[in-house]
């Protein structure tokens, strides 16, 4: 008599479920979350061995459905990509001397304040680009996108695409141009920048911030990303009546 082999998933002290079959799909996981490897274990019931430990991983992003959303970078460790952005697209890449590896668009913090940077110093010839996650717009209403920049690179102007394709192809909605500044370490004083969304309401977008980088001096400085929705103007009028 052969005995079916049965197997017990646990998270940590907590038995998940006790399964006979060889795929079972965790639940209840937390989006845009990363669970080191030995988080969960697969133990055989036949002699309670361990068999395996599943390997780390990294769960998928939620859209971003609930407006306004706004991004500041403070939750995010210096020198990485933020969670559910997305700069893997870029065909730049970094100088073997640079101590940065996030230099194509990473968190950086400059005087105990998080943004993040196109390291146009570092960054060698290529396009040097970041993905927002993917934002839900309503189909009623006006939205626009504001955020805040320093654009000190020799690079020629950067620009703010959108992609309503999820992320197949983009459409370039601005395009900023260097100001005086030429340092890669501190952006200086930062402009305001706003553009219009309302084109795309009732659409799913993934918005853009790309350049082409040179390996050229300065930086480009991004902070204080934000998508809301505009508050239109209301018109109140008293109606006269004539005989």
């Amino acid at each position: 008599l052969v005995e079916e082999a049965t197997y017990t998933v646990v998270q940590g002290e907590t038995v998940l479920t006790t399964t006979a079959v060889d795929c079972y799909e965790l639940t209840g996981l937390t989006a845009a979350t990363s669970y080191p490897a030995g988080t969960f274990t697969i133990i055989s019931d036949c002699d309670e061995t361990l068999v395996a430990n599943v390997p780390a991983f990294t769960t998928l992003c939620d859209d971003i459905t609930a407006l306004p959303w706004s991004e500041d970078f403070e939750g995010f460790d210096a020198n990485t990509v933020p969670m559910c952005w997305d700069n893997s697209a870029s065909t730049s890449y970094i100088s073997a001397t640079s101590s940065s590896p996030n230099c194509i668009w990473g968190v950086v913090t400059v005087n105990d304040n998080k943004m993040i940077k196109m390291e146009n110093y570092w960054a060698q010839s290529g396009t040097a680009l970041i993905n927002t996650p993917t934002i839900v717009l309503p189909a009623e209403g006006a939205y626009q996108l504001t955020f805040d920049y320093a654009h000190n690179a020799t690079c020629g102007a950067f620009a703010v695409k959108v992609s309503t394709d999820n992320g197949t192809t983009f459409t370039e909605l601005a395009s900023y141009t260097q100001g005086s500044g030429t340092s890669h370490t501190e952006p200086g004083d930062f402009t305001p920048a706003s553009i219009s969304l309302t084109d795309y309401a009732g659409e799913s977008i993934i918005l853009q911030f790309f350049a082409n980088a040179n390996y050229g001096n300065g930086a480009i400085f991004v902070d204080n990303v934000a998508v809301t929705e505009i508050e239109m103007p209301t018109l109140s009028m008293d109606i006269v009546g004539h005989k």
